[in-house]
């Protein structure tokens, strides 16, 4: 597959790539400890990367593990704190501004799967990139003709404050269709907190609240 495994320690990067036509490929030069090169479809080659951040109280020594999906460019993180630092990083500008939601699925086995942003806006995301279907009544995603058990769907609320509700939304196109579309308690990313929470009696309802 199209793979990347890093281990962040010191200052440096250590990490190699597994090519499409077989190879591997040692990637070096990189100064940064929260840099990695990710593949791209296009060309066969690396086009450009992701940085990889962690909150101050988390420290730089943490190991992630990350897969691409050939046909759609999401990505399947091995280690879901990466995933949560990468998703509310990329809701925001170089600036600090709010710009995008980012969203995924978090799977049963505790991995997440990030989907493509480029598409999304400050309170909107594009989340039919990978396809689901029931299997055993659970819901599944196809991940590079995988399928995989899905325990729910994440995504991020950006914002400039700092206390107060996730503010999840109601009516079309929105977090409550996610919610009876999947049918089990949705998790929101918002201001260094994840909440869980399910659309009881016409009202959302927090159920769990906790730091990543």
């Amino acid at each position: 597959g199209y793979s990347i495994n890093a281990n962040l320690s010191g200052g440096g990067v250590s990490s190699t790539y597994q090519s499409p036509g077989g190879g591997e490929h040692v990637l070096s030069g990189v100064n940064d400890a929260r840099e990695a090169y990710f593949y791209s479809q296009q060309n066969g080659d690396f086009k450009s990367y992701v940085e990889m951040t962690s909150s101050p109280n988390k420290g730089n020594g943490w190991y992630f593990g990350v897969s691409f999906d050939r046909s759609t460019g999401s990505i399947l993180f091995e280690n879901r704190t990466a995933a949560y630092d990468y998703m509310w990083e990329k809701s925001f500008s170089a600036g600090g501004k709010p710009i995008r939601e980012v969203s995924g699925w978090v799977l049963n086995d505790g991995r997440v799967i990030t989907l493509p942003y480029a598409e999304n806006r400050a309170k909107r995301s594009k989340n039919d990139w990978l396809k689901l279907k029931r299997i055993n009544d659970k819901m599944h995603v196809e991940f590079n003709d995988k399928w995989h058990p899905i325990y729910t769907h994440i995504h991020t609320h950006p914002s400039y404050y700092y206390f107060g509700d996730p503010g999840l939304s109601k009516g079309p196109n929105s977090d409550e269709d996610m919610f009876r579309r999947i049918n089990v308690p949705i998790q929101v990313i918002y201001n260094g907190a994840i909440f869980e929470a399910d659309y009881y009696y016409n009202n959302w309802r927090i159920l769990k609240r906790w730091q990543w």
